[in-house]
């Protein structure tokens, strides 16, 4: 009797163990992106807090597992549910436990989400790392203090409780009295969760905007780049062959290319431009199926060279921890 009496004592007071950790593997779900993602799939723990007392109760800091039950990622904790509650929002938790691919302490990292609805706050090994507003443009968040080595512990909140502000607003109708919104409010991580490597620099955020003053004139593309030093000591950006140094944590550069005689585009006569490393005879196949399918169009001209190349130009220090979207 006495030694089943000492193993129900031991169920309540010993934590349940901390969830196995995983080491991302090196692939994605799309090529177009920033290289060096990797894949955070497998097992996530999800805890719902209808009560937001999660803040209060430290569930960023906790290393059990009690109170938490397991999902994958992408995940939405209202599926199905098409209550007003539902619809108004709530408040749940996601973690992850993970181990870096290389415990190289040259190397930086990042976690990049591509959809999290709507406010998200991050914390990583119980300290807080970044924060994002918005459900529909990816975002990634520096990971300070990340361990080379050994397990670390990945925990969002996410708050899909809109404001008449929000992208859909959230609102009452005051016909209905029942929520309003476009499109249904399902509240969680909706798309995959990469683990970035990030060896010296880092893109915050392009900005590629033409400039057309009228359906025949020239056009003018200027191009906008945001980029952060993730390294540690100072670096240099390169943009069109020329070296420009910076003493802050962050350097913008904008450039500009001119587009002769640029066809605008239709649905009934769409025109696609070459770009840099295009061979000619592409254009010319791509022309002549136009004109074999009847759709007339001005001759594609060949485009402005590619983005340009850079690298890091700005000491770390002051960096924040958001990377940007996109």
């Amino acid at each position: 009797m006495r030694p089943a009496l000492a193993l129900l004592i031991l169920m309540f007071v010993v934590p349940a163990a901390a969830q196995a950790a995983d080491t991302p593997t090196a692939k994605t779900l799309y090529t177009d992106g920033a290289e060096g993602r990797y894949l955070m799939e497998g097992d996530w723990l999800f805890r719902f807090d209808p009560s937001d007392r999660g803040v209060k109760g430290r569930y960023y800091r906790r290393r059990s597992t009690a109170g938490w039950t397991t999902v994958t990622v992408p995940h939405a904790w209202n599926v199905g549910d098409h209550s007003v509650a539902s619809m108004n929002g709530s408040v749940g938790w996601y973690r992850k436990d993970f181990e870096l691919p290389s415990a190289s302490a040259a190397l930086d990292w990042a976690v990049r989400f591509e959809s999290v609805n709507y406010r998200s706050t991050v914390w990583l090994n119980g300290r807080r790392v970044g924060r994002n507003a918005g459900a529909y443009l990816p975002f990634s968040v520096l990971l300070d203090g990340v361990r080379h080595r050994g397990v670390n512990r990945l925990v969002i909140r996410v708050d899909s409780r809109r404001t008449p502000t929000d992208f859909p607003p959230g609102r009452t109708s005051s016909r209905t009295r029942l929520p309003t919104g476009g499109w249904w409010n399902y509240g969680g991580i909706l798309r995959e969760v990469y683990l970035q490597r990030i060896d010296t620099m880092a893109l915050e955020t392009g900005i590629v905007n033409p400039r057309l003053g009228c359906a025949a004139c020239d056009s003018t593309v200027v191009i906008e780049t945001r980029l952060r030093n993730v390294s540690r000591r100072a670096r240099r950006a390169t943009r069109d062959s020329k070296r420009t140094a910076s003493s802050s944590a962050t350097s913008s550069t904008s450039t500009s290319r001119a587009w002769s005689t640029p066809s605008t585009w239709a649905s009934s006569a769409s025109a696609s431009y070459a770009g840099e490393g295009t061979p000619a005879s592409a254009s010319r196949a791509a022309a002549a199926r136009r004109r074999s399918s009847g759709v007339t169009t001005r001759a594609p001209r060949a485009g402005p060279p590619g983005l340009p190349r850079h690298t890091s130009s700005a000491p770390v220090r002051g960096r924040r921890r958001a990377l940007g979207r996109g």
